[in-house]
């Protein structure tokens, strides 16, 4: 998982001789007793803890080094696979090397992985089945084996734990991967969802994350309205996030929407809806 970075700020060439200071992580011994939970865990959570060690010597956040540090994270997943690839996996720990590929960026593997967590393990639930079922979809959906996304997708969308921000990443790869082929007929029922989880997962952003993730909500969904032949619909949904911004209240949200109202019809006479009625209904 991506961590939050450090507070903005400049960097000297000395601030930047000084991370570089950090001791590398030693080579990895193939022989590591850690079982594939703990290899994963290390890796999984290698930037947050670099971070730590930034912060504590008061060194101010570079993008470069965030890069670095990410790089060194998905090349320390590749090292523990090379640890994985010496023993025999079953059960939970296919899984855990399911997310170590994903963690560094093997997708192709990650993804034949996850397909055979479930299949080898058809009782699996909780957490575990739910973050292979994500990992198949967006895979899946990227290489457009749409009808394996969905039935992953579905089977997602009947268990628990489910989470609003993953739920509108995986509907958001199902609208793009129609969206390619020009199936908006079954991009539409993604973009719907997508629009409801925005709503819900928009509650815990800060202002700037919650108005991008709700205009691309909206934009989606309308788009795929107006390519579906629903243009009143399209038109509807856009309204309703207009006046979801007076509630907020965003004026950056309400421009967002007046843009995307001329956008589908320029000739559209804003004064006519009634946005306070309706904001206070």
């Amino acid at each position: 998982k991506d961590t939050t970075a450090p507070p903005a700020g400049e960097t000297s060439k000395a601030n930047d001789a000084k991370a570089t200071d950090v001791p590398a992580s030693p080579p990895v011994n193939l022989n590591d007793p850690r079982t594939a939970l703990q290899l994963f865990e290390d890796a999984d959570n290698y930037t947050q803890k670099k971070f730590a060690e930034f912060e504590k010597r008061k060194m101010p956040y570079d993008q470069r080094i965030e890069e670095k540090i990410k790089q060194e994270q998905r090349d320390l997943a590749g090292q523990y696979l090379s640890v994985l690839a010496t023993r025999k996996l079953a059960g939970q720990d296919v899984y855990y090397l399911g997310l170590l590929y994903n963690l560094a960026r093997n997708f192709d593997a990650a993804l034949e992985t996850m397909r055979r967590f479930l299949s080898e393990n058809q009782s699996a639930t909780g957490e575990p089945a739910q973050n292979a079922r994500a990992i198949i979809v967006i895979q899946a959906a990227k290489k457009g084996l749409l009808p394996e996304a969905e039935n992953r997708l579905a089977e997602y969308a009947k268990n628990q734990p489910q989470v609003a921000d993953d739920r509108y990443v995986l509907e958001n790869w199902m609208v793009s991967g129609y969206f390619k082929t020009s199936d908006y007929k079954h991009a539409l029922p993604h973009a719907q969802e997508m629009w409801s989880a925005a709503k819900v997962s928009a509650r815990k952003k800060g202002p700037f994350a919650r108005d991008t993730m709700l205009n691309e909500a909206v934009t989606l969904l309308s788009e795929a309205e107006l390519k579906s032949g629903n243009a009143g619909q399209a038109i509807a949904h856009v309204q309703e996030l207009r006046v979801l911004a007076l509630r907020l209240p965003s004026a950056n949200l309400y421009k967002l929407a007046l843009r995307r109202l001329l956008q589908l019809d320029p000739r559209i006479d804003l004064i006519k809806f009634p946005d306070a009625t309706e904001a206070a209904t």
